[in-house]
């Protein structure tokens, strides 16, 4: 709850959508603010509602999604300092999507009357707001499968249109002047000549310029950079040839710097650069990219303050427990987080096909690779040896050799082509890629011949990138994940799916870093809460039931 209004400016403050605005304008949003509770499991608005709040979340969760046809489809887990409902409001049509607290929630919210002044008179806003307004028919456009459970897409940006302009500018020229010689040349009287250069240019101005100028532009609007509550992404698409994904997660990230040159001071675009621990990712010709900088340095300090109060929340309740001041929410708390880890592990089992290209075995993730290479080193004793078999037959029953041997030579003949089929499927199902809760492991091993096993600890991986070079892979979904630890490379060849494979990296990361992030945190705490148990012992401290301390 936000009752001053002192305190309500400094909490929009510290939210993207008004970080930017001084502090009058900040108070003016302030006093038109109006403050609403929601419990736990209660709606807060459903899809095809008409849209007549603005909502900023203070403190809980909120749920977004929508239904299309009979599915769901989740938009993400909303928290303090986000805002939602917007849409409908700027497009002035029922809500697109439903919401709902997934626990005891404060919104404070504008009626449509008070949005329409905030869009008015406030610039900066509505400019945060249009690019919002892009970002929400993207996303609901592109839904991206690698997004983690509650994972939120904040701003999806692509490389500004100057760029486009700048690439196709070539061809339209090039368009002009054979148009102009395909003109000139019907001018000219008909001959021979005449008809072949009328054709030429014309030829010319259909398989050259305007094909490469449609190219350039599907190519422009293939790449997109994504800011989300968890990372930031830049997804680039060569158009029928490859694509990749880079990525930072925002608690690994130390700077952003954003670089323009004159074109992009004038025509707003820039590169923005976004450094890690381990690495940087590079964004380039991004479209307004003050905006993104702010946007991803007002993330990061939210979440740098999520994770204090974590710590200090976890410090608090371990101290309570030392102390026998543990609550039944303390109590409540450790058992869902027991429940929610066996359920997610029981979710993730399942028992491997022989043709699967990813088996889940509780933490353990093992790749084969793509199924198409498998049918690839199929096809020569498929082809091969059934041709010979006919040949042989053919020419045995020609030279009148008795059934028996045609049959023994068969029989000879397709065992060979089934020892054939099983040492290729064996070769394809023992070279794996494997993902544990703490390593990565590379094996590659020929059936009765070399083994070669590679690995490196999870915490050690310094960035993964994924492509599929090809047209080709594109279209079979084939590509290779590159693994960067320390001053060796770990190279996931011809795997399916190979954005599943770099998600499911990036979750392991995650988790192992938030698991180690805790431990160390316990034994922090454990060490305070000895001393203070020591100084309760000590003092002949006692407490009662009736009265429970606030410890922060």
């Amino acid at each position: 709850m936000l009752p001053e209004i002192n305190e309500r400016i400094e909490f929009l403050s510290h939210t993207p959508i008004f970080g930017e605005l001084c502090h009058d304008e900040i108070s003016d949003i302030a006093d038109r603010l109006i403050e609403r509770k929601i419990a736990q499991d209660e709606i807060l608005f459903k899809q095809n509602d008409v849209a007549d709040n603005f909502y900023i979340i203070v403190s809980g969760h909120i749920r977004v999604w929508y239904t299309r046809g009979s599915k769901r489809v989740d938009i993400g887990l909303f928290e303090n300092g986000d805002h939602l409902g917007e849409y409908g409001l700027l497009f002035r049509h029922p809500r697109t999507a439903s919401a709902m607290a997934t626990e005891e929630t404060t919104l404070l919210y504008l009626d449509e009357e008070d949005f329409n002044w905030l869009v008015r008179t406030c610039p900066k806003v509505k400019l945060h707001l249009e690019a919002i307004k892009h970002t929400h028919r993207r996303a609901m456009r592109l839904r991206f499968d690698w997004l983690s459970e509650g994972e939120v897409i904040y701003l999806i940006s692509r490389r500004h249109v100057f760029l486009l302009a700048r690439d196709i500018i070539a061809p339209f020229l090039i368009a002009l002047v054979l148009f102009a010689l395909f003109l000139m040349s019907k001018q000219i009287e008909s001959n021979i000549i005449n008809t072949i250069l009328v054709y030429l240019t014309g030829g010319l101005l259909l398989v050259f310029p305007i094909p490469l100028g449609i190219w350039k532009f599907a190519d422009w609007r293939n790449d997109y950079f994504i800011v989300t509550n968890q990372r930031v992404v830049w997804l680039e698409q060569v158009l029928l040839k490859s694509d990749s994904r880079r990525e930072a997660p925002l608690s690994a990230i130390q700077s952003v710097k954003v670089d323009t040159n004159f074109w992009g001071r004038t025509f707003n675009f820039g590169n923005v650069t976004v450094r890690t621990y381990t690495g940087r990712v590079e964004m380039t010709n991004v479209d307004n990219p003050s905006q993104m900088n702010e946007l991803i340095e007002r993330l990061i300090k939210r979440v740098r303050r999520k994770n204090q109060q974590a710590k200090l929340d976890e410090i608090a309740r371990t101290i309570r427990q030392r102390l026998n001041y543990d609550t039944e929410k303390d109590k409540e708390r450790t058992q869902n987080q027991t429940n929610n880890s066996q359920t997610s592990l029981d979710k993730n089992s399942r028992r491997p096909g022989p043709f699967s290209t990813r088996e889940v075995d509780g933490d353990i993730i093992t790749y084969h690779k793509h199924w198409f290479v498998l049918f690839k080193k199929l096809i020569w004793p498929t082809i091969i040896v059934p041709t010979i078999l006919i040949i042989s037959i053919l020419l045995l029953v020609k030279n009148k050799v008795p059934a028996e041997q045609v049959f023994i030579t068969g029989l000879i003949l397709v065992g060979f082509c089934a020892v054939w089929w099983i040492y290729v499927y064996t070769d394809w199902d023992n070279d794996i890629y494997r993902l544990t809760k703490d390593k990565i492991i590379d094996r590659e091993k020929k059936p009765l011949g070399k083994e070669s096993v590679q690995s490196a600890p999870l915490v050690n991986v310094l960035s993964v990138e994924h492509e599929r070079p090809t047209l080709l892979n594109i279209i079979l979904d084939i590509g290779t994940v590159k693994i960067n630890v320390g001053d060796i490379t770990l190279l996931f060849y011809d795997v399916h799916n190979p954005a599943r494979v770099h998600q499911d990296i990036f979750d392991y990361q995650e988790t192992l870093e938030y698991e180690g992030k805790k431990r160390e945190a316990e034994r922090e705490n454990n060490r305070m809460a000895t001393w203070l148990e020591i100084y309760h012992e000590q003092t002949g401290g006692s407490h009662s039931s009736d009265h429970e301390p606030d410890f922060f």
